[in-house]
C-alpha cells in the first residue's frame, strides 16, 4: 500500500452579506476553529490536497442548526447557511481516496457565538376598548435579520414588522390588565441580540374615572379637564400633583422644565441614554434632570442655546404642541406650525380655546389635557 499521504488543510471562512460587502477570509489548519456568529450567513470552505483522487467524502458530527453541507466533483467540502443557535460543535470530514482507498480525516471545531444582548425598557398605556396603534422605536432597523415576540399580548391585540422598519402593535384591546412583552430584535451584521422590553397597560376609562375621588377643591368635575388632573394625579408613576394637598392651581402657568418632567412621567420616566449634559443651567440633582436628557436625546426639544436650556422659562401652547408632535413621532417637521395643524385636526385643542403660538402661555391644567389626550390615553 502506498504510503499516506497527509494533506494540510487550510479552513477559509467567508462571511457573506446580503448587502454584497467584500467578504473577509482566514485561514486554519487542520484541526483549528472555525468561528462564526448567531444569524449571521456564513460559507465556510474547507481546502484540501488532491481533492479529485476523492472518491466521496462523509461527515461525521452534527452541524449546528441552519447550516448544511456538500461537496462536488474535485471540489473542496462546505458548510454554509445560517447559524441559529449559539454552542460549540466538532466535525469531521472523511475523504475517501479513489486509487487507495484511504480514507483522510479533516476535524473542525466550530463556535458559533450567540452575540451580545442588551436591554431597553419602553411602558405603553392604552385604554379597553379604544383603538391602538404602537410603534416600537428601535435603532439601526435595517439590521435586524427577525424579530421575536416573547411574552403574551392583551386580548385584541396584535404584532408584526417588516423589513427595515419598526416593530409594532395593534388593535383593540378588550380586556383591563398589565402585561410585558419582549421584541428580540437579532443583528445581522453581529448576531447581537437586542431585547426591547415593553410594559402594556391597559386600563378601563370608564371604571378608573367613577372611583377616583378628587382631592382638589379647584377642580369642578364638570370642567374639561376633570379627567386629565385626575389621570395626572393617579398615574403610575405620577405625572404631577397639586401645589398643595387641596389645589391643584390649574391656570398657574408651567415652566419647560415642569413641562418636560410631565411628559417624561408620562411616558414612563424612561432612563436616559446619555449622561452628557450640554447645559449648564441643568444641575444633576434638579428634578427635571433627567427628563431634559431624555427629551434632548429623544429629539423632542433642544436648548434654547447650544449651553442653556431656560427650564424656568415659561411653556407655550407652540412648546407644549410640539414636545407631544415628535413624542409621537408623527413628524419633526419645522418649529409648531406642523404641530399647531395636528392638534387642530386630533380634537387636543377641544374646549381649551387657546391658540398655538408661541406667545400664548399653557396653563397647568391645559398641560395635562394635551398630555391625557394624547400618551395618557
Amino acid at each position: 500500500m502506498r504510503n499516506r499521504i497527509i494533506a494540510f488543510v487550510t479552513v477559509i471562512m467567508l462571511l457573506c452579506s446580503v448587502f454584497s460587502m467584500t467578504a473577509f477570509a482566514k485561514a486554519f489548519t487542520s484541526g483549528e476553529t472555525v468561528n462564526l456568529k448567531v444569524n449571521k450567513p456564513c460559507s465556510v470552505v474547507l481546502k484540501v490536497d488532491n481533492k479529485e483522487t476523492y472518491t466521496k467524502v462523509d461527515l461525521i458530527g452534527e452541524l449546528p442548526e441552519g447550516l448544511s453541507w456538500g461537496y462536488g466533483e474535485a471540489e473542496d467540502p462546505y458548510i454554509q447557511g445560517t447559524p441559529t443557535k449559539a454552542g460549540t460543535y466538532e466535525v469531521t470530514f472523511e475523504c475517501h481516496m479513489y486509487e487507495t482507498d484511504d480514507i483522510i480525516k479533516h476535524t473542525a471545531e466550530i463556535v458559533v457565538e450567540g452575540g451580545e444582548v442588551y436591554n431597553s425598557n419602553e411602558t405603553v398605556n392604552i385604554k379597553v376598548n379604544e383603538p391602538c396603534s404602537v410603534v416600537l422605536k428601535v435603532d439601526n432597523k435595517e439590521t435586524y435579520t427577525i424579530v421575536d415576540l416573547i411574552g403574551e399580548l392583551p386580548e385584541g391585540l396584535s404584532w408584526g414588522y417588516g423589513e427595515a422598519e419598526d416593530p409594532y402593535i395593534q388593535g383593540t384591546p378588550t380586556k383591563a390588565g398589565t402585561y410585558e412583552v419582549t421584541f428580540e430584535c437579532h443583528m445581522y451584521e453581529t448576531g447581537d441580540i437586542v431585547r426591547h422590553t415593553v410594559t402594556i397597560k391597559v386600563t378601563d376609562s370608564n371604571a378608573e374615572v367613577e372611583k377616583l375621588e378628587n382631592p382638589f377643591v379647584d377642580i369642578a368635575e364638570e370642567s374639561y379637564y376633570y379627567d386629565a388632573i385626575l389621570w395626572a394625579y393617579y398615574a403610575e408613576p405620577q405625572v404631577t400633583k397639586g401645589v398643595d394637598e387641596t389645589h391643584f392651581g390649574p391656570n398657574k402657568t408651567v415652566t419647560r422644565g415642569q413641562t418636560v418632567t410631565f411628559l417624561w412621567r408620562a411616558m414612563g420616566e424612561p432612563e436616559p441614554k446619555t449622561t452628557n449634559n450640554p447645559f449648564a443651567d441643568v444641575k444633576t440633582d434638579d428634578y427635571y434632570y433627567k427628563a431634559v436628557l431624555w427629551a434632548v436625546e429623544s429629539g423632542i426639544t433642544v436648548g434654547s442655546d447650544s449651553t442653556h436650556f431656560s427650564p424656568d422659562a415659561t411653556c407655550s401652547t407652540a412648546h407644549i404642541t410640539t414636545f407631544l408632535y415628535r413624542t409621537l413621532d408623527i413628524g419633526n417637521d419645522g418649529w409648531y406650525e406642523a404641530a399647531a395643524k395636528w392638534a387642530e385636526d386630533n380634537g387636543l385643542l377641544k374646549d381649551i380655546n387657546k391658540e398655538v403660538a408661541p406667545d400664548v402661555n399653557c396653563p397647568r391644567a391645559d398641560v395635562v389635557t394635551f398630555l391625557y389626550r394624547t400618551v395618557g390615553k
